[in-house]
């Protein structure tokens, strides 16, 4: 005789059975219970089968066919959890230290363990809901169960299937990356600069053709190819061509060499697929690298330093006084960087070899003599990039317009018609949030560009394309004679100067768009005389290590370089889908791990199941 209270312990030592059953394999396997554990989780689950099927028997005997069934229906699924539990030990057994199913019996084991598991506990949760509302004794009923409990199994049968897809993926970790088709390809910056090619050279690729790599990055050449017929492009196999190989400096295959002359510049991507991922990524930019340091002169930029400027140096601790992004974009760029201070002569002369000097957010006033070397050199066809900067760590915060006496490079640029004031720039409806604080006001993005050469890309680009200001003052620009001033950067029209830097919005302070950025240009006064270049940014910050992950931010300096430099008919896009590394804690890989593997098959059937529902 079954009675009550063992009928109602049915569904609980189930349910209790299946969570100690997850859980000891899952989190207690170090701890030597499993066996013991998994015996009473196997006892529990198999509880449900046995009392269904006695109750089954029961009402049987008592000429309940129709009740008899729903227990039989119950008991069903409880068996189908009983059984994917037991495969699941066969499979562990099969596995033993093993994390990848290789055999067809491991791979066979792990389909059917989920399958059983997974479909017994769907069809469980339909019939225990259906059966609830089928009456009992004499008067239930039972096809609505039976319906209700194939439609569940079809439901199921659609989850296990996607559930043993998405644990494979996990498990095997197969990845099909058609990102590859384009990425692979040159950017327009690339294209620019072999389009002006007017020598020729000579890239080897030395892959076999077999190799699982080299469509990647051929695909990648055979456009560059038809640019220009001063590029030519030779596919080689080491094996196959040695002499060649032997030419070219290659000892393996998996390289891509760049050769002009006796010069060549070596690309090394490798020949297997997952070590070659990330390089076939940043195909452009690698490329790009070692063409301009095989056919371009190599560019000096001076940073000017003993003023508090910031560094790229190890010594920089504070990413937003660190530059080491911009160090690295500017020998991408086939720069050397070199400092320029009282010791390398910033007293005397800017050195002849010179392409750029750069100012960058000084924290200590330059001297004047110093001004008067850097005065000369611009004005003379001299190029000068100045990172100006509002707030740091030991500077007395001023507020309002520089005085130019006080400081003698205001007094510089004062000469060209521009000056910096120094009010904080603020933005309380379009900011960056960052520090999730009031200061975050002064964290601007602006997509606001002019069509000047020196933001070239940025304009073009404005719809997908921003840079940060962090903390960031403002220019106003007068009328000069001489020199022809371009506003290149403005703020977002919702921007005001907050005077009293309260970081909110005043009755006294004015909405409007503010100037962030100025291009500066004079022609020679002398005979074959260069013409004078200058650019400004309102704040230092804009290239610090702390926004220059931002790619706006990154072409907001190759722009303003290149103008600079006047190497402008370079300026484009740089194609790279190179990811950013998320890292997760443990925690944070499980939810990963399990919200792919159940969360999200379980999310769209509930979505199909409740619009089903609303139907009816």
């Amino acid at each position: 005789m079954i009675s009550g209270l063992l009928l109602a312990s049915r569904l609980p030592f189930c349910l209790f059975g299946v969570i100690l059953f997850f859980v000891t394999h899952r989190y207690l396997v170090d701890f030597g219970l499993t066996n013991i554990l998994s015996g009473v989780s196997l006892f529990l689950l198999f509880w449900g089968t046995l009392i269904s099927f006695l109750a089954g028997k029961q009402a049987q005997g008592k000429q309940q066919g129709p009740y008899a069934e729903i227990f039989f229906i119950k008991a069903s699924w409880h068996l189908l959890v009983f059984f994917g539990a037991c495969l699941f030990l066969l499979y562990s057994a099969l596995m033993g230290d093993q994390t990848t199913p290789e055999t067809f019996l491991e791979k066979a084991a792990l389909s059917a363990w989920l399958l059983c598991f997974i479909l017994g506990l769907f069809i469980g949760l339909g019939v225990e809901y259906a059966s609830s509302h089928a009456g009992k004794n004499q008067e239930a009923e039972s096809a609505g169960v039976k319906r209700v409990a194939f439609l569940w199994a079809k439901m199921g049968t659609i989850l296990a299937i996607i559930t043993c897809i998405n644990f494979a993926g996990v498990k095997l970790d197969k990845l099909w990356d058609l990102s590859y088709l384009k990425t692979a390809k040159p950017g327009e910056s690339t294209l620019k600069m072999v389009t002006s090619l007017t020598e020729e050279v000579e890239v080897g690729i030395f892959y076999s053709r077999t190799n699982e790599v080299w469509p990647f990055i051929n695909r990648y050449f055979v456009e560059l190819a038809e640019v220009n017929e001063n590029l030519i492009i030779r596919h080689l196999d080491k094996e196959l061509h040695p002499l060649e190989a032997e030419d070219f400096k290659v000892s393996r295959n998996g390289h891509v060499v760049l050769k002009k002359g006796d010069k060549k510049e070596k690309i090394d991507v490798g020949t297997n697929i997952k070590r070659a991922r990330t390089k076939i990524k940043k195909m452009d930019q690698l490329f790009q690298k070692a063409f301009l340091k095989l056919t371009e002169k190599k560019k000096v930029a001076y940073f000017t330093s003993g003023h508090g400027e910031m560094t790229w140096n190890k010594t920089s601790r504070q990413p937003k006084r660190s530059i080491r992004a911009v160090e690295l974009l500017l020998k991408s760029q086939n720069f050397t960087l070199k400092y320029f201070g009282s010791k390398d002569g910033s007293f005397e002369r800017v050195p002849d070899d010179a392409s750029l000097v750069v100012i960058a957010g000084p924290s200590q006033n330059f001297l004047k003599e110093e001004i008067t070397v850097l005065e000369t050199y611009i004005t003379s066809g001299g190029r000068l990039l100045i990172l100006q900067d509002l707030s740091f760590e030991g500077e007395e915060d001023l507020v309002g317009v520089i005085k130019t006496e006080d400081n003698p490079l205001a007094s510089m640029i004062a000469k060209f018609g521009i000056a910096y004031i120094k009010e904080y720039i603020a933005d309380d409806r379009k900011f960056v949030t960052d520090s999730r604080t009031a200061i975050d006001k002064w964290f601007l993005y602006t997509n606001i560009f002019d069509s000047h050469e020196s933001v070239a890309n940025l304009s073009k680009y404005d719809d997908k394309a921003q840079v940060l200001f962090m903390q960031s003052g403002h220019f106003q620009i007068t009328k000069n004679q001489q020199w022809k001033t371009s506003e290149v950067v403005r703020s977002l029209a919702s921007s005001f100067a907050d005077t009293n830097k309260s970081k909110s919005f005043d009755k006294t302070e004015k909405r409007k768009s503010y100037v962030l950025g100025v291009a500066a240009e004079k022609a020679g006064t002398a005979k074959n005389q260069p013409a004078s270049k200058l650019v400004l940014f309102a704040d230092a910050t804009v290239m610090s290590d702390y926004v220059m992950r931002n790619p706006g931010n990154q072409l907001l300096l190759v722009d303003a370089v290149r103008w600079l430099t006047d190497t402008s008919n370079q300026s484009g896009t740089i194609n790279s889908e190179e990811d950013v590394k998320i890292r997760h804690s443990r925690e944070e890989d499980l939810f990963v791990f399990h919200g792919s593997i159940w969360g999200a098959p379980f999310l769209i059937l509930l979505i199909g199941f409740l619009v089903n529902r609303k139907r009816k």
